[in-house]
Order: structure tokens, then C-alpha cells, then sequence
């Protein structure tokens, strides 16, 4: 019922982000984990990094190459395994509520548990990246709230000015939170003449989590995404988007 009440259909969320990082030292099956998830994305391709490692007391150059496993394509969701990064990215262009990696998150973490119980990953974060569109400053506060449409506006008045955005920083004791907002300008450097608005809402825990926490881990992000959405959008447009 609690996910049924925050479900908005009609977002505008343009990206959507899940990163697991990887703790360092632990082994992980990249090729594997590719090839048992690979039925639910429909295709798989490979990326090739190559990366140079410079040894200046022996004038050593040696060359290591990693692969990336891409599973599933844009518009529809997308599944990064980076075998350099050592990093694990779930990625969508649209987003309406965790159906659209619950499940998924759920049999990757199944299968590496079954393969290494003793997985952690360093960072795990979730980005929602909201896009609006603006035609003139005044249009703003049809999005956000008064006392941040009235700080990007005000910013927006500044000559010459090419980017307002303004980022608010928080600690929430299990995770922090970065949310920014404002005119990024698709045309930077160039002065602002295109005003669609951005709210960027990330929300991450940084330090050590055993895989058995990692789905509770996200769930807490999730919820604590939309706290900070509702915080910063205009309440009547919340309403709207139902």
C-alpha cells in the first residue's frame, strides 16, 4: 500500500541510476554473473578498457585490459558489469517505482551469494535525475517549491550568467544525500537561454555493506529519495504526477 501511495506515473524522471561498487581484494565472476543474468535482458555485448600501468624505477609500461558486460539496451533497462570499476550499474531512462529493479536486484544478489557469501560492496547509490521543461525563469515555480524556485530565480538574474545550480548536501547517520537543482544549460559555457530544470536527487551509503544488507540498503535509498522529492517539488505538481 506505503509503495502504491508514492507511485508517480506521471514523473519526469529522464535517468535513473542503481551503482554497486565493489569492495577491493574480493573476487567477483563478472563473466559469470553476465551469462546467468543475460536471459532477462534480452542482448549482451562486451567493452573493452585498456589500462597502462607505468613502473618509473624499472621504466616498466605493463598493459591490463578489462571487460565491460552490457546486458539490454536504451530505452529499456540496462545492466553494466565493469570489470575495471569493479562496479555494478543498473540504468534506465524512465522510472515508476521499484518494480524496475527489485526483482532484478534481487537475482543478482541471490546468485552472488550462492557464489561468494562473503561479497561487500564499498558504495551502493541511487540517482534520480528529474527533468523539466522551461521555457522562461517564471516557469520554475510551476515545479519547485517556493523557496527553492525563488533562490534558482533569483540566481538566473545574475549577467552573463551560463549555470545556476545549487546543491544542498545531507547526512542521514546510515546514508547521505546530494540533491542539486537548477539551470544546468545545455548549451554551457554559452550564457542561459535554454531554462529547463533539473532536480537531482542521489542518495548513497559509502563504507562496507555485506551483500545480505544490500537490498535493505536500497530500499531505505529509495524511500529516502522521495522524502527529499517531496521536500523540494511544489506540492500541487506532487499531486499531478498520481
Amino acid at each position: 500500500m506505503e509503495e502504491a501511495i508514492k507511485t508517480l506515473q506521471n514523473n519526469k524522471i529522464s535517468q535513473f541510476l542503481l551503482r554497486i561498487d565493489i569492495m577491493p581484494g574480493i573476487v567477483l565472476d563478472f563473466k559469470g554473473l553476465a551469462e546467468a543474468l543475460s536471459v532477462d535482458y534480452g542482448s549482451v555485448r562486451t567493452e573493452l578498457h585498456v589500462n597502462y600501468n607505468v613502473d618509473m624505477q624499472k621504466v616498466e609500461v605493463n598493459k591490463e585490459e578489462f571487460l565491460t558486460y552490457v546486458l539490454g539496451k536504451v530505452p529499456d533497462v540496462t545492466l553494466r558489469l565493469d570489470c575495471f570499476e569493479r562496479s555494478i550499474i543498473l540504468a534506465s531512462n524512465h522510472y515508476a517505482d521499484n518494480s524496475i529493479y527489485k526483482d532484478r536486484i534481487h537475482k543478482l544478489v541471490t546468485i552472488l551469494k550462492a557464489s561468494n557469501p562473503e561479497i561487500a560492496a564499498s558504495r551502493i547509490g541511487m540517482r534520480y535525475i528529474n527533468t523539466f521543461p522551461c521555457s522562461k525563469a517564471s516557469e520554475i515555480n510551476k515545479y519547485l517549491n517556493a523557496s527553492e524556485s525563488n533562490s534558482i530565480k533569483e540566481a538566473l538574474k545574475r549577467s552573463n550568467i551560463s549555470r545556476a545550480i545549487l546543491v544542498h548536501e545531507y547526512q542521514n547517520g546510515d546514508y547521505q544525500a546530494r540533491v542539486q537543482f537548477g539551470v544546468p544549460n545545455k548549451f554551457y559555457p554559452s550564457v542561459i537561454t535554454n531554462y529547463e530544470l533539473v532536480l537531482d536527487i542521489d542518495v548513497y551509503g559509502v563504507g562496507s555493506q555485506p551483500i545480505k544488507r544490500w537490498e535493505d540498503s536500497i530500499r531505505d535509498y529509495n524511500h529516502g529519495a522521495y522524502a527529499y522529492f517531496v521536500e523540494y517539488i511544489k506540492p500541487s505538481l506532487l499531486e499531478e504526477m498520481r
